[in-house]
């Protein structure tokens, strides 16, 4: 996700959206996005966007007036993956990461990572499993292997990590 969709701007369909991205620059190349809840998904053309104060500010083909932009709050705005600038060998877009299969370096499988959280010093995983969910620090010598076109992510489990992540839970 580049950005979420957090308000209305005017009466003829401008929006304010959040970048979430670590380029905010980004935003002036965007021509086509996916506006996504839930399992919602639709494609959306960009009209205009303006960097304000380090925000985006708007207009989706489509989208003329203040009612039709309020339907678009809170929703999150993604890249076609074909505009996407090629990452660094190690590096991931998020849309590559949700789904993977998470193995701990025993070979246990621990869930599948279902969000990412950016908190400034490192990202966090969200591993979701039988025994709930394990918030999971992404830092590079925990995350052991994660093939680019693999379906399976390795990681070590720092000690006591799932012990105070999951006790309680079982």
């Amino acid at each position: 996700m580049v950005g979420e969709i957090a308000g209305i701007h005017g009466v003829r369909g401008g929006v304010w959206v959040n970048p979430r991205t670590d380029s905010p620059d980004r935003g002036r190349t965007l021509r086509e996005v996916f506006l996504l809840r839930g399992d919602e998904e639709r494609r959306a053309r960009v009209e205009s966007l303006e960097i304000v104060g380090g925000r985006w500010l708007v207009r989706f083909a489509g989208v003329a007036s203040r009612d039709q932009a309020m339907e678009l709050q809170g929703l999150l705005v993604g890249v076609v993956p074909t505009d996407s600038p090629a990452l660094p060998a190690g590096a991931f877009y998020v849309r590559d990461l949700i789904g993977r299969e998470v193995a701990a370096e025993d070979g246990r499988i621990l869930g599948t990572l279902t969000a990412v959280t950016p908190t400034g010093s490192n990202d966090v995983y969200t591993i979701s499993g039988p025994d709930g969910d394990l918030l999971f620090p992404a830092l590079k010598e925990l995350v052991l292997e994660c093939p680019p076109s693999g379906r399976t992510m390795k990681v070590r489990i720092p000690p006591g990590l799932l012990e105070a992540c999951l006790s309680g839970r079982r």
